[in-house]
C-alpha cells in the first residue's frame, strides 16, 4: 500500500510539472485549473466501465487490454517528443512579489 501511494504521489507531481509546462504564463491559473480538472474527472468516468470489463474478462485479459489501450497515447507522446513539441522546456511557476 505504501509503495502504491508513493508511486501515485510521484506520478501526480510529474503530471503537475507537465501541466505547468503546457500553460502560458498569462493564463496559467485558468489553464492549470482546466487541465487538472480534466485529469481528476477521467478516472471517475472510466471507473464503472472498467470494473465491468475486469469482471467479464478476468484480470489477465483486462490487464492486457489496458496495456493495449495505453499504446496509442504512448505512441503519440513518442511522436510529439520526436517532433520537439514536448520535452526540453519546462515553464517556471509564477512567484508572488510583495
Amino acid at each position: 500500500m505504501g509503495i502504491d501511494n508513493l508511486s501515485g504521489g510521484m506520478g501526480s507531481a510529474a503530471f503537475v510539472a507537465f501541466l505547468m509546462s503546457l500553460t502560458e504564463k498569462r493564463y496559467s491559473a485558468t489553464q492549470y485549473a482546466l487541465l487538472s480538472s480534466l485529469m481528476a474527472i477521467t478516472p471517475k468516468i472510466a471507473g464503472a466501465p472498467t470494473g465491468v470489463m475486469a469482471a467479464g474478462l478476468g484480470w489477465p485479459l483486462f490487464f492486457a487490454a489496458s496495456v493495449l489501450g495505453a499504446m496509442p497515447g504512448l505512441a503519440l507522446l513518442w511522436w510529439l517528443m520526436r517532433r520537439g513539441a514536448i520535452g526540453g522546456r519546462v515553464a517556471s511557476a509564477p512567484v508572488a512579489t510583495d
